[in-house]
């Protein structure tokens, strides 16, 4: 059966991967109870898109990934598309168009098991669907066969149209020129009532075509989800309470679940601008209506985040708001009875830790600005090479009040203390441009038991405190650099601020010198994989390099508007 599988999932990527989007058509033959449709408006084009990308195209010739994909089920596949090109005569593109030139919808019930989902192709030709239909049962049987299978086509009648069972959860019928799939014969039978006596459909709900025109009109796919199923169970009405009994999620994710449990759907759109590609969720529910404790993540309205920190060989930059003081002042309203009692003890508890401080001191002192960065540093201060190089890591945190610098910072001695007996580490200070750096080396004569690959020799963790910002890293290289940019950024207020709460961006550069970074190992893999001379392993590896490279960046963001918030991540090739 695995022709099936590789026809209809070939269907599925050439028609998966724009025309009727105020009719959405294919809507009047899907049952209300469907919660989720994925529609592809103009599915050539997003396959032709994707197929004939210069990305595609470039990774497809990468010996590893001509390895992968060259397996004899692929070139089954192939032969098949082949032999329907020539059978039904015309190249695959225009197979797709006249086979779901009129959209692609795919349906479903979520949240449930084992539930109906629908694939809804809508042609533009009868005649060639019908003859299609044909073909694909021809080749259907013509595997059963030759794999011995003991599953046979079956086929039957409903209200005067035929419909074929392929296998266990493969169902097929055709409407004119419109070809429907689904797992569930109940389903089959609901989609031919629909079509031939009408009735309560999915297209009855306004809000789908609505929702749909607030994205580009020529987006390339798009995804609705009713909400609704997520907040019915007492589990789902649990976990989106407020007093809430989960810290880490609200720390993590508090203002995007609220915004979850408020909105009535969600709605995702695949599109490109030029060069852009850019995948967007959206939620019809934002600033307004969000109670106050939850805004942890939602910087006040004119403001956003900081500028994202790109040092030499950045990997990965992200900046976000986070009101950490709020966490103290409105722990009551925030957590439940037993999560606000451990604050209590932990104020205990940091109090006898560190004398003259304390857990609300260190809260109410911090600020709402945070950056991460993640880059590639070739200099590492050790002889001792490490087995595997890793990337160095800093966050960068801003504080309301100075004295949460030296507060904090004896948290951090504290905490070095208790490691610095067992990793044989030992401190020391330096003032790079007029900041003081506190850092820790580890003793390459001693043997540290748990690291035998050396991989401690990565890291210098250290610590600075510059103007209202605290840098902590695990490099005293990347420490340097931060201080320097930080300085710039002061000089320049306000500059590349961003009104968005969350963004982030991975850099193929940074990737593409990580990889540099031990490309020996890179060389002896490719060398052993694919049994080939080193100087053809040489040439494979570096035209691996080259590929990261071009791929450019990409970029997320979380937005929260008045009305809307919206998470998103877009693709820029570099050129």
């Amino acid at each position: 059966m695995r022709a099936i599988h590789w026809l209809a999932g070939g269907c599925i990527f050439l028609g998966a991967l724009a025309s009727h989007a105020a009719e959405l058509p294919n809507l009047k033959l899907i049952p209300p109870q469907a919660n989720l449709i994925v529609q592809v408006d103009n599915p050539r084009k997003l396959a032709e898109r994707v197929i004939r990308h210069e990305v595609t195209q470039q990774a497809l010739r990468l010996p590893f990934v001509s390895q992968a994909v060259n397996t004899a089920d692929f070139e089954r596949f192939l032969q098949l598309i082949a032999y329907l090109e020539k059978d039904l005569g015309a190249p695959w593109p225009e197979l797709i168009d006249k086979l779901a030139g009129g959209g692609l919808t795919i349906a479903a019930k979520a949240g449930g098991e084992n539930a109906p989902a629908l694939i809804i192709f809508r042609g533009n030709d009868e005649s060639f669907t019908r003859k299609f239909v044909d073909r694909l049962l021809q080749v259907i049987e013509q595997e059963q066969i030759r794999t011995e299978s003991k599953e046979r086509t079956k086929k039957a009648s409903y209200r005067g149209i035929d419909g074929w069972q392929l296998s266990k959860d493969a169902l097929l019928t055709r409407l004119g020129s419109t070809l429907i799939f689904t797992n569930k014969n109940d389903a089959l039978k609901a989609v031919i009532d629909l079509h031939v006596a009408g009735g309560k459909c999915l297209a009855d709900r306004a809000e789908i075509a609505s929702a749909r025109k607030t994205l580009p009109a020529d987006c390339h796919a798009w995804l609705w989800l009713d909400l609704a199923y997520a907040k019915e169970s007492k589990e789902a009405k649990e976990q989106f309470a407020l007093p809430s009994n989960d810290a880490l999620q609200l720390f993590l994710i508090g203002g995007w679940a609220n915004t979850v449990f408020r909105a009535p759907y969600l709605l995702v759109g695949l599109y490109e601008e030029g060069e852009k590609y850019t995948l967007s969720a959206r939620l019809p529910a934002g600033r307004d209506g969000m109670p106050e404790a939850m805004a942890l993540h939602v910087p006040p309205v004119g403001t956003g985040t900081l500028p994202l920190l790109q040092p030499k060989g950045t990997l990965y930059s992200q900046s976000f708001y986070f009101d950490v003081p709020s966490i103290w002042d409105r722990r009551t309203q925030l957590f439940n009875d037993m999560i606000a009692k451990q604050f209590d003890q932990a104020q205990k508890d940091v109090g006898k830790f560190l004398p003259g401080s304390s857990l609300s001191k260190l809260l109410t002192q911090a600020g709402s600005h945070h950056r991460i960065v993640v880059a590639t540093h070739a200099k590492k201060g050790y002889a001792t090479e490490p087995s595997q190089v890793l990337p160095a890591f800093a966050l960068v945190t801003t504080y309301r009040d100075p004295k949460f610098a030296k507060s904090f910072e004896g948290v951090l001695r504290g905490a070095a203390l208790l490691a610095t007996t067992q990793l044989q580490m030992k401190m020391n200070d330096e003032v790079h441009a007029g900041t003081k750096i506190v850092y820790y080396r580890f003793d390459e004569k001693a043997k540290v038991d748990g690291d035998p690959e050396n991989l401690r020799f990565n890291f210098t963790p250290c610590m600075a405190s510059l103007h209202d910002q605290f840098i902590m890293c695990s490099n005293i290289e990347l420490c340097r650099e931060l201080i320097d940019i930080l300085n710039t950024e002061h000089a320049n207020p306000g500059k590349q601020s961003s009104p968005a709460a969350f963004r982030g961006t991975f850099y193929a550069t940074g990737a593409a010198d990580l990889l540099k970074s031990f490309e020996d190992q890179l060389r002896a893999r490719v060398i052993l994989d694919q049994a080939v001379r080193p100087e053809v392993a040489s040439k494979r590896t570096a035209e691996i390099m080259e590929f990261v490279r071009s791929l450019g960046t990409l970029e997320l963001g979380s937005t929260y508007e008045a009305k809307e918030t919206r998470l998103e991540a877009t693709w820029i090739r570099k050129k």
